[in-house]
């Protein structure tokens, strides 16, 4: 059975790899961005290209999701667009309230209102604090006593925007997944990540070295 699904932020990396696999499996998808893929993006979703509606618009405004929604009537949004420069956001970090937690609240509240059936929430590994004990889980906490979130205002927009999908499923039975990548890497990426030169060094038969970084492990997700 096909879907029509809303993708929130499709013209960004994961958003692409996204579009394309919703569209290769036959649903009717939408991405609802502030720009149009880019010529990567564009290479990327190749022959399902004119599968997909583009419809231009920002979360952080209201009106704009309505009019994607009411077009539409998706049965499923999957909310990825948020701003994830953590330089812009240390500089001007009341964008993490007004675009990535005030957009989450508007993609849950025009669902509410219009019965989108469910929502994907793409959260983020950022809204772990110190890690307490591996292998990590999704009852790891993400408020301490003594510490908060990871990587600043992003992380604690992440947090805010999954504590309020859980406000929506209390009160108005709001059916949501959270999802927590971490470190997303693969074609089209746009922060190295350490990851993207080991790949691409690999691919060349070149070494990698880094100055700094060892005290630092994390997990890779390919996208």
């Amino acid at each position: 059975m096909s879907h029509t699904v809303l993708v929130t932020g499709g013209s960004g990396f994961i958003g692409t790899f996204l579009l394309r696999r919703l569209a290769e499996r036959g649903d009717t998808v939408v991405n609802f961005d502030v720009r149009p893929p880019g010529p990567t993006a564009e290479w990327w979703l190749g022959s399902v290209a004119d599968r997909i509606h583009f419809f231009p618009g920002g979360v952080d405004d209201l009106s704009n999701v309505v009019d994607a929604v009411q077009e539409y009537q998706p049965d499923t949004i999957i909310h990825i667009a948020a701003i994830v420069d953590l330089a812009v956001l240390s500089q001007r970090h009341n964008l993490a309230m007004q675009v990535n937690l005030g957009g989450t609240l508007n993609i849950l509240e025009v669902a509410r209102l219009f019965g989108v059936k469910r929502v994907v929430y793409f959260s983020s590994i950022a809204v772990l604090p110190g890690l307490r004990y591996e292998p990590v889980d999704v009852n790891h906490p993400v408020l301490l006593a003594t510490e908060g979130p990871g990587e600043s205002f992003y992380g604690a927009g992440k947090v805010a925007s999954e504590a309020f999908c859980w406000a929506y499923r209390e009160e108005f039975g709001l059916d949501f997944i959270a999802l927590r990548p971490s470190a997303v890497y693969g074609f089209g990426q746009g922060f190295p990540i350490f990851i993207k030169p080991m790949v691409e060094n690999s691919v060349r038969g070149l070494p990698t070295r880094f100055d700094t970084g060892r005290e630092f492990p994390r997990d890779y997700t390919h996208v």
